[in-house]
Parts: structure tokens; C-alpha cells; sequence
């Protein structure tokens, strides 16, 4: 199952919606940096989730305004999220990452400028690590998971600068 898949059910789960309030509630519940989902696949991934039973979905007629279609998901898709979370989360994995393919390559690129450009990457790092305390520092849930969650992207964010340090000292 798909990362964007696996959003999908899970904030159906929480409750039924139609795609508009799908777009929003990816926003609200800040899954936007979490998942490649724009609005305009949210139709085609709902589709796709009909098609295999995960998802129903029932128009809503409403007086004087547009109908509106509302997906719910099923028992099966309900099966099929819990057992894509259990396997999801027992396998760490590796990102494909282009700062890392761009890094492999960057003996082309003169040592003085390459430091000039890592220390900007720093920098970002560093405003990323800024935002992201001030997010904890502000986020408005008991939910000891989702706060370590916030917590997680910190500390990696925090690993990854000391090793940036490290390798600018090295250059």
C-alpha cells in the first residue's frame, strides 16, 4: 500500500469526508510534508481505493448547492490499513535523497565553492531545526506518540547538522 493510500484510510478512519475536506485535513493535521498528495490525485487515489474494496463512497444531495460524494472506508480497508501500519512501521528504511546523489557527484565542483554551498544547506538545516521547536513548543496534543513524532524529525534534523559540521571541517 502506498504512503498516499495509507493517508487516505487513516484520515477516513478518524471520519467520513468528501475530497475538499480530504485536502484540508491534510493540511490541518500537518501531513503535508509527510506524504506527496495534491489535491489533484486525491481523486484518482479515492478512486483506486473504490476499486479494491478499501473505500465506498455515498453523493450527498444537498439543496441548492453542488452534490457532494462522501467516502467512508470499508471493514476491508480498515483490515488493510492496520496490517499496512504493523508492516510499515517493523522496517526501518532509506530515502532516496538527491542531496545525497548531488553529494556523491560533488567532486566536481571546487572544494572552496562545495563548502560555500554546504554552509547554506546548514543554514537551512539550522531555520528547519528553529521551526520545528517552535512547532513543539506549540503543538496542542496529549498524544505522546504524535509528540515524539514532532520530536523524531528534530532529532534527525539535529544528527544531520553535526554531521554536515563534521564534513565541512573535513573539506
Amino acid at each position: 500500500m502506498t504512503n498516499s493510500e495509507i493517508t487516505i484510510l487513516g484520515i477516513l478512519k478518524e471520519q467520513p469526508v468528501h475530497a475538499y475536506q480530504l485536502e484540508q485535513l491534510l493540511k490541518d493535521k500537518k501531513l503535508k510534508n509527510k506524504v506527496d498528495l495534491a489535491f489533484s490525485s486525491i481523486y484518482s487515489v479515492l478512486k483506486k481505493l473504490e476499486k479494491k474494496d478499501f473505500v465506498k463512497s455515498v453523493v450527498e444531495r444537498i439543496p441548492k448547492h453542488a452534490d457532494k460524494r462522501i467516502y467512508h472506508i470499508t471493514e476491508h480497508g480498515e483490515q488493510e490499513l492496520v496490517d499496512s501500519l504493523k508492516q510499515a512501521l517493523t522496517k526501518p528504511e532509506t530515502r532516496k535523497s538527491s542531496f545525497e546523489l548531488c553529494l556523491h557527484f560533488s567532486n566536481l565542483i571546487p572544494n572552496s565553492e562545495l563548502k560555500v554551498i554546504l554552509k547554506m544547506y546548514e543554514a537551512e538545516l539550522t531555520r528547519m531545526i528553529q521551526n520545528q521547536i517552535k512547532e513543539i513548543t506549540t503543538l496542542k496534543t496529549d498524544d505522546q506518540v504524535k509528540r515524539a513524532l514532532y520530536n523524531r524529525s528534530l532529532k534527525l534534523w539535529q544528527a544531520e547538522k553535526q554531521w554536515l559540521k563534521e564534513l565541512i571541517i573535513m573539506i
